[in-house]
């Protein structure tokens, strides 16, 4: 049995996590040495990949890291990883999430002239949805008090388990409601594709950084907290298990040097 054959959970969980294997773990660690494997070799190995040319996000940097301890422990080694894993944290919350600043995200909207990509990107900043639920999302989960019921992914359950209620934009009701015409109560609202590669494109043409999806529900939360939401009302919004989870995630958005101009407070439907 290899390493990849223990992973567990969701399919897009396990794929990710085989990537990051492939990518980032075999290269630099071979399974025969594993047993002889010092903590300084893989502190120095960790800082190498860091801050080298390949250049791994933080919060990438904590999933490879869990990956590297539970490899080392199959194939026989036995080191400590705490000190490295400290290392990571640090670079998370000097970095912070990325988000959309105000004048960026005006700039994607005004440069997306299709009405299926703005709602959806809507979904993103406005609601803080990740993609599987945006295309997991049927008509009958727009509720009559102008609400988002996220219940599933595109594939299954939502990342947590658990269902929430999401509070619409005028903008994001709008939208929804112009994709929702014409449709059963059972239908998808949105056929699945890959956002990204339209963002992509969107970017390029609007001039501003590249940006993926996820960064879409970055900017919804870091404008929720900086429009003053408390940390507990973000959390169900993002729908996090956790509080602490939104708090390691975020804690850098709501300080007074990171805070960007608001571009949709006040837009909520009563």
């Amino acid at each position: 049995m290899t390493f990849e054959q223990t992973l567990v959970g969701r399919d897009n969980t396990i794929k990710t996590q085989r990537c990051l294997v492939r990518r980032w773990i075999r290269p630099y660690f071979s399974e025969i040495n594993c047993p002889s494997l010092t903590q300084y070799d893989c502190t120095i190995i960790m800082q190498q990949i860091w801050i080298g040319i390949h250049g791994l996000q933080g919060r990438t940097l904590i999933s490879l890291l869990g990956l590297l301890n539970r490899y080392i422990t199959f194939y026989g080694g036995n080191i400590d990883l705490k000190p490295v894993n400290k290392l990571a944290k640090n670079n998370i919350q000097d970095s912070g999430p990325k988000a959309l600043a105000s004048f960026e995200f005006e700039k994607l909207i005004a440069k997306c002239n299709d009405p299926v990509m703005k709602t959806i990107i809507l979904c993103g900043v406005h609601a803080g949805l990740r993609k599987g639920e945006v295309f997991g999302l049927k008509v009958q989960d727009i509720t009559p008090d102008n609400c988002i019921l996220v219940q599933r992914s595109y594939n299954g359950p939502t990342k947590s388990g658990k269902s929430r209620i999401v509070p619409m934009t005028t903008a994001l009701g709008k939208g929804l409601a112009i994709q929702m015409e014409n449709k059963n109560l059972e239908d998808k609202i949105f056929k699945t594709f890959d956002p990204n590669r339209k963002l992509v494109k969107l970017c390029e043409l609007a001039r501003i950084r590249k940006i993926t999806f996820h960064q879409l529900r970055h900017s919804c939360a870091t404008n929720l907290l900086n429009q003053g939401c408390s940390i507990r009302d973000v959390q169900e919004i993002l729908g996090h298990a956790k509080p602490s989870t939104t708090m390691d995630i975020y804690w850098s958005a709501i300080k007074p040097k990171l805070n960007t101009n608001n571009y949709f407070k006040g837009d909520y439907n009563e």
